[in-house]
């Protein structure tokens, strides 16, 4: 490993609230926007730490003009080590109080850590910050929404979390540095789900919140929606055996918490064109919890129906029916608001304009 400590702006960190890690390999074609995203932020007391995880493409030129520049400190791995191995090397390196991440493929918006650190500054007893992100397609222009008036802070609750219920990610994340030295860093032997894993060990022993603002932009590319279904599963089983480990819990709750995977498992199969696979796993969901699921993050108690259909009927059959549902109830909806103006004055809305 090797880390260089450029003259500048990236040297002067030791008092500095924040470090930003971004774990790096083969993305020449996005890393720049990613970096660029970071540097172009209100807030300005920050550390930019990029690990280069031995890539093989031009992802090392680029970042050697930011780190000739001063703007970052670049950790170079001899080896490809993986993403969570990338983090924990971002974290060793790291010297601000608080810590964190952007994926090399997603962006930030200018206003993200100014956003994040008034809420923080205003409630030093968070260790864990998390907000929204929105998406976008690889190659497409977007544009942020406005930010709200004032935070919307609701607790992160560690029984949620199990359900998959958080919105989390690493690019929308930051948390004390300390946290880590607590309980770890990510789990290296971890290929999938590793930043859940995470999240469970914090809010455990910290304060962890959310907020509805969107801070950060993730990017969709073809080869980002294919998940390996198999590997999904393996690693969403590793990190509820290890939760359920550090913690005697019910067994309700371990039952839900395993449907809530084996629901997600059917849904990636079916992403993946495994429709047999998302029958299976959808069945072993509702075999482990028969009951409703509760209420999630953009999840129903009835949603293992909707799959179901979704699943039974195909992609091109159901997103069919589902749009002429949709144009059914707009219409309906219409006419109702129709039939009230008529109700309201007892003559037609539409003579006003004739």
């Amino acid at each position: 490993m090797d880390d260089r400590h450029p003259q500048g702006r990236a040297r002067e960190a030791s008092d500095l609230p924040v470090s930003v890690v971004i774990p790096a390999y083969n993305c020449e074609a996005y890393i720049r926007e990613a970096v660029d995203s970071v540097l172009a932020q209100t807030f300005t007391g920050f550390e930019l730490i990029v690990v280069n995880d031995a890539s093989t493409d031009g992802t090392a030129d680029i970042l050697g003009t930011y780190e000739r520049a001063g703007s970052a400190r670049v950790v170079t791995h001899e080896r490809n080590r993986g993403l969570s191995a990338a983090r924990n090397s971002g974290i060793r390196h790291a010297r601000g109080t608080y810590v964190t991440f952007l994926d090399a493929d997603d962006v930030w918006r200018a206003e993200k850590l100014a956003y994040q650190m008034s809420i923080l500054e205003d409630a030093p007893g968070i260790a864990l910050l998390g907000n929204a992100e929105m998406n976008f397609w690889d190659g497409d222009n977007f544009t942020f929404p406005p930010l709200p008036a004032k935070s919307d802070l609701r607790p992160l609750q560690w029984e949620r979390l199990l359900m998959g219920a958080c919105g989390l990610s690493p690019s929308n994340a930051i948390m004390r540095r300390d946290c880590f030295e607590k309980v770890g860093g990510f789990d290296e032997d971890l290929r999938a789900a590793e930043d859940r894993d995470q999240w469970l060990r914090i809010v455990r022993r910290f304060r962890g919140v959310v907020d509805s603002a969107i801070v950060n932009a993730y990017r969709l590319r073809p080869e980002s929606m294919s998940t390996d279904p198999a590997r999904m599963k393996e690693n969403e089983k590793r990190v509820l055996e290890k939760a359920f480990k550090s913690v005697r819990s019910p067994l309700a709750l371990r039952a839900r918490a395993y449907a809530h995977v084996y629901l997600d498992i059917a849904i990636t199969c079916y992403e993946a064109g495994q429709r047999f696979g998302a029958l299976e796993h959808l069945l072993k969901s509702c075999l482990v919890w028969p009951l409703p699921l509760g209420r999630q993050v953009k999840r129903t108690p009835m949603v293992r129906l909707v799959w179901a259909v979704k699943i039974l009927l195909g992609r091109s059959t159901f997103e069919g029916l589902w749009g002429v549902a949709k144009r059914d109830l707009r219409a309906r909806t219409e006419l109702s608001r129709v039939e009230a103006g008529v109700a309201a004055d007892g003559r037609d809305p539409s003579e006003g304009a004739r």
